[in-house]
């Protein structure tokens, strides 16, 4: 995130849990705090980070989907693409959100919006497991049946209970999804707005969309129809046939 400037102490780039936990107990016994970072989106809470030790989970990743118990295992800092990926050959996806370069974890402890979310609730209640390494350097695994309490708390409680290393979701049984956006010129904002909230008035709960106002920089990376305009996007999802 190029909007925030981040100056830990320290950066700590881990590729196993075990590394995860050496470095937990280094920084504990020099007395840094601890921030665990995926890909960097809740940059901004970051800022002021003079006695943190800054735990880059983006080398530590993986994905297990076990299609009989429509189960994923996912590790440290996978994104939503990697999981997405795996899943889609079996006919099965998750409640991801609308990017694939957002990371698993950070996107299901903060509770998880996504585009299928009016019909299957907030991604947060399709964890069944967390493996987190706390502050001790203790890898614990918190489920309904193991450590309850820490369950409940990482689960829409954000990310100071520790580093996860590891969530297992359940997955949905959608095999097709029709999605997509529709996009106007920023000018024509208002009456699209007011069409727009008349129509989410009236759709069913299998309808999940949303509303931008984006603005995009010049940039040659960006296709021709977004790169330099300033646009109303509608998006979402829409799981009938």
């Amino acid at each position: 995130n190029l909007a925030v400037q981040q100056r830990p102490a320290a950066v700590a780039v881990p590729r196993t849990v075990e590394e995860v936990v050496e470095v937990v107990r280094a920084a504990t016994a020099l007395g840094l705090r601890i921030a665990p970072q995926g890909t960097g989106h809740g940059a901004a809470s970051l800022a002021g980070l003079d006695d943190v030790l800054l735990l880059r989970l983006h080398e530590l990743t993986g994905v297990t989907v076990d299609p009989a118990t429509r189960r994923a295992r996912v590790t440290g800092g996978t994104l939503w693409r990697e999981v997405l990926a795996a899943a889609a050959p079996h006919g099965l996806t998750a409640l991801h959100g609308s990017a694939g370069d957002v990371a698993v974890a950070g996107y299901l402890l903060g509770g998880g919006l996504s585009f299928y979310g009016r019909a299957h609730g907030l991604a947060t209640s399709t964890v069944r497991a967390i493996e987190i390494v706390t502050a001790d350097g203790t890898l614990v695994r918190a489920s309904a049946d193991e450590h309850p309490d820490l369950f409940w708390a990482l689960r829409g409680g954000g990310g100071n209970f520790g580093v996860v290393v590891a969530i297992e979701i359940e997955l949905l049984a959608l095999a097709d999804v029709f999605a997509g956006m529709l996009l106007w010129d920023l000018e024509r904002a208002p009456e699209v707005l007011s069409a727009w909230v008349n129509w989410t008035a009236t759709v069913p709960e299998s309808v999940t969309t949303s509303l931008r106002l984006m603005r995009f920089p010049p940039l040659p990376e960006l296709p021709p129809f977004l790169s330099g305009r300033a646009l109303v996007v509608i998006d979402g999802a829409v799981l009938e046939s």
